[in-house]
């Protein structure tokens, strides 16, 4: 099951980098709301179409079973993106401003002791996912909306099997 789930995700990144065009990303400060938690993060270009985002926050555990909890920890994500369409969106007059475009990359996302209660399992958290997903400036505003989608290898914490699905979309506040 692992294996064949490494073997996807490295052929869907391959596929995806053969077809790229190479814009620098800009440099981008932001404030994300995402459904899944706070986070101040800088996005830093590292190489053409690529990005390093580094955020520090506030994250939520959703456990759904006989009863919802929702536990609230801080948390530190790092995350990689390559833009593989910006040449496209420029060609087609499309937005490309605070790295509008199509993404594929990797998140790794910890958390800490939960603040509100106990914790059932573990106080330390851990998720690691290849993506694909968006990002859109709305009209010329500063803000954008963000969309992720992937699957997700998560501890035992978060899930029984340790194998999942990573969803992710909000807004962040770009300064």
């Amino acid at each position: 099951m692992t294996r064949a789930f490494i073997i996807l995700t490295l052929s869907i990144l391959y596929t995806v980098a053969c077809y790229a065009q190479e814009i620098l990303p800009q440099n981008k400060a932001s404030l994300d709301v995402f459904v899944t938690g706070l986070y101040i993060s800088r996005e830093q270009p590292i190489a053409k179409n690529q990005s390093a985002e580094l955020g520090v926050g506030m994250m939520a555990d959703y456990f759904i079973g006989s009863d919802v909890k929702i536990h609230v920890r801080p948390s530190a994500r790092l995350s990689y993106a390559y833009y593989y369409d910006r040449l496209r969106r420029t060609e087609k007059q499309r937005n490309t401003d605070l790295n509008s475009g199509n993404i594929i990359g990797a998140d790794f996302i910890t958390g800490f002791h939960v603040l509100n209660g106990a914790a059932e399992r573990s106080n330390f958290v851990y998720l690691i996912s290849p993506f694909w997903g968006l990002n859109r400036q709305l009209g010329k505003s500063k803000i954008q909306y963000h969309f992720k989608v992937g699957p997700a290898i998560a501890s035992k914490s978060i899930s029984n099997d340790g194998i999942g699905i990573y969803v992710n979309t909000g807004f962040a506040y770009c300064f």
